[in-house]
């Protein structure tokens, strides 16, 4: 994993690290990259969890077709490959759009839980064999 961001901040009081303008890139296990951007992150010590704020942004490669989530606020946790936010959220994967009041991700289940409100438009995949 490699974290930078415009400027850091270490609390050794609480061990927590604060990044301003954060850029994130993680390779899993199975070779999926996945990317996340925010205004700003909260992590703990080792990165394991980190949650962040203001046009938060995560991008995931996994099983081929890539998946955006999107909100003010996702909380990721790297070590089981979580993603969930009790904030609006938008999931996005090939051209379906998912709008919900918060949701939780499970990387390594594949599945995805939405809470609340929820608004979808599911583009049907194409088959194979036709274009």
């Amino acid at each position: 994993m490699q974290i930078d961001g415009e400027q850091l901040r270490h609390y050794p009081d609480t061990d927590r690290l604060e990044i301003d303008t954060v850029h994130i890139r993680a390779t899993g296990n199975d070779g999926a990259v996945t990317q996340a951007t925010a205004r700003r992150a909260i992590a703990n010590a080792d990165a394991t969890e980190v949650q962040l704020l203001g046009g938060a942004h995560v991008t995931s490669n996994a099983g081929g077709e890539p998946i955006e989530f999107r909100g003010e606020f996702l909380h990721a946790f790297l070590a089981t490959e979580r993603l969930r936010s009790h904030l609006p959220v938008q999931v996005t994967r090939g051209g379906s759009v998912l709008r919900a009041a918060g949701m939780e991700y499970d990387h390594l289940a594949r599945t995805l839980s939405l809470q609340g409100p929820m608004r979808a438009v599911f583009v049907p995949r194409a088959r194979k064999g036709q274009g």
